[in-house]
């Protein structure tokens, strides 16, 4: 059993026959991550205890980590929060801790040894450069044959190859970027005032010449993401070759359609182009996968419901109907009002659609017969 900065492995054997009946592991939270080792050791043994519960529960068991320090941890005799807790916790079981050394723990061990696919995570890169590989020579796999994995990998190397040729012709042949080769490569920007009158991509790539380099004849600009890390060396993309690399960031297999923001992290991450991000937003906009997978961005209107009432006059509707021919005594429109307990309508001739002559109306003829109702319902759309 041991602790990793990411998950927490762990397995479970036989004593007398040495065999693994089981594995597990767990990703730790963001809070989680943030505990020192010898916490998260203790974390692990509090997990892998929780889990492995129905085999452990009422026997005796033993505990093998490669963290010494667990062995004195579990015998505080003042234990104090967050450890007072985890602690309490493990008095239900009957288990001795016993350290073995990492070089011995394989079994566990090479679990926390995986490769970390974050690829937003900085702090591997370092720790790979820095130390040395920790998986003894016993405990690494023997040689198999590629996988299809290995095989996509392979061919996705020999594409990204020719892409770094074509790249490379195609940043000779761009105008734009074979003049600001020039400038990087003679270590010389021209003033201010010799391209203040050129294209706005020019002068945008002339603003950031201190962080722009040339490795292999192939330009690239030295760039640094929001909150710090490491700096990650950017292509400078010509503009005929931004639909393929945009492809590649958001419409290959496996790559995943994101929203605009993820896609362009991902993108300047590797490549770089004078508004980038505009065309990010319009491929993201305009992806037909996307498009189709997408439900419809408004909510249809709902269902008609029926509206209940209790009592007559609890709420009478009105409407207006016409113009009509006018008759010989100045009528053109029909005033229409309707009880929604019992249904019952009147209809009455008027001149005009005015609000103060149906209110008038109303008034002199329903109202006055059947009292003033709770609500009065009506579109509004043609009264003046």
């Amino acid at each position: 059993m041991l602790a990793t900065w990411e998950c927490e492995p762990c397995s479970l054997k036989q004593v007398k026959m040495d065999e693994v009946v089981s594995y597990y592991s767990c990703s730790l939270s963001r809070s989680e991550r943030n505990y020192c080792v010898t916490m998260q050791e203790l974390l692990a043994v509090v997990l892998t205890v929780r889990h492995f519960q129905p085999y452990l529960l009422g026997t005796k068991f033993k505990l093998r980590t490669d963290h010494a320090s667990l062995t004195w941890l579990l015998n505080f005799k003042q234990p104090e929060g967050q450890v007072a807790k985890w602690l309490e916790i493990q008095q239900e079981y009957d288990f001795e801790i016993q350290h073995r050394p990492g070089r011995k723990h394989a079994n566990a061990d090479t679990l926390s040894w995986r490769p970390c696919l974050v690829t937003e995570c900085h702090y591997c890169p370092r720790q790979e450069e820095r130390e040395p590989d920790p998986v003894p020579a016993v405990a690494r796999e023997k040689h198999q044959e590629p996988s299809a994995e290995a095989a996509e990998a392979t061919e996705e190397q020999e594409r990204e190859l020719f892409f770094m040729e074509e790249l490379k012709d195609q940043q000779e042949a761009d105008p734009t970027l074979a003049e600001v080769r020039t400038w990087v490569r003679n270590a010389q920007r021209p003033e201010w005032p010799a391209v203040s009158s050129r294209g706005a991509e020019l002068k945008n790539l002339h603003s950031q010449f201190g962080s722009l380099e040339l490795h292999g004849n192939v330009l690239y600009q030295c760039w640094q993401a929001p909150g710090g890390g490491m700096d990650d060396l950017q292509l400078l993309v010509p503009r005929n070759l931004g639909a393929k690399v945009l492809y590649w960031v958001r419409g290959a297999a496996g790559m995943g359609h994101f929203s605009n923001s993820k896609t362009v992290r991902r993108l300047r991450r590797r490549f770089y182009w004078p508004g980038c991000r505009q065309d990010v937003e319009h491929h993201v906009h305009c992806c037909d996968v996307c498009t189709s997978q997408k439900g419809p961005t408004q909510r249809s209107p709902g269902l008609l419901q029926q509206y209940l009432v209790r009592a007559p006059m609890e709420r009478v509707g009105v409407d207006i109907l016409g113009p009509f021919p006018t008759t010989e005594a100045g009528n053109c429109y029909i005033l229409v009002a309707m009880d929604y307990f019992t249904k019952w309508p009147e209809a009455y001739a008027m001149t005009d659609q005015s609000a103060a002559s149906i209110a008038q109306r109303l008034v002199d003829e329903m109202f006055s017969r059947f009292g003033v109702p709770e609500e009065l319902h009506s579109d509004k759309g043609g009264w003046e």
